[in-house]
């Protein structure tokens, strides 16, 4: 109970006392440590049951169709709680995106030392999150790449990605309860 509460003061008395008592007994601190994973990997599958039973409801009620459907169940599987949790924490933004960003066309022009300026750009809903969590929505299916995150090592910890569809959709979803 110390370790999932919000209660500073009892997670600080609950250190004490740990480290006074078991801290030194390595048998029972592994002991403990099991049974911390269980309790941790049991809170991870409640909330992603949880999170399921919601789309789930949206598909009975038929404002999510079964693809669509199948799709989040098994982004949820793959993805952290923390990812979720992240998401469903995000501040949608309006940010300009060039629609047409063709770098190898660029790369032509910028050769021959012209570059013809356009403006192919509209308007979509965006997020910033953590690279690490992009990459897992990309592995999920919930992603794209974009030009401005082509390259892993010139990726920042921080990205601004506009929202697929299916993750708007998702987060809208499961936001709202």
């Amino acid at each position: 109970k110390a370790l999932t509460s919000n209660d500073e003061k009892g997670v600080i008395s609950f250190k004490k006392m740990y480290r006074k008592k078991y801290f030194d007994n390595e048998d029972v601190r592994l002991e403990h440590i099991k049974w911390l994973m269980i309790k941790i990997d049991s809170f991870n599958e409640e909330k992603k049951a949880e999170w399921m039973g919601i789309l789930f409801k949206q598909y009975i009620e038929e404002k999510l169709d079964w693809k669509r459907f199948c799709v989040f169940v098994n982004a949820l599987e793959f993805l952290l709680v923390q990812d979720i949790e992240t998401l469903l924490s995000c501040k949608f933004e309006e940010s300009e995106y060039n629609i047409d960003l063709d770098l190898k066309g660029i790369y032509e022009q910028a050769k021959n030392g012209v570059i013809e300026e356009k403006n192919n750009s509209i308007f979509l809903q965006s997020i910033e999150i953590d690279k690490g969590i992009y990459l897992r929505l990309l592995s999920v299916g919930l992603a794209s790449i974009s030009g401005a995150t082509l390259s892993l090592v010139q990726m920042p910890d921080i990205i601004k990605v506009p929202l697929d569809k299916d993750l708007e959709l998702m987060i809208r979803i499961l936001s709202n309860f």
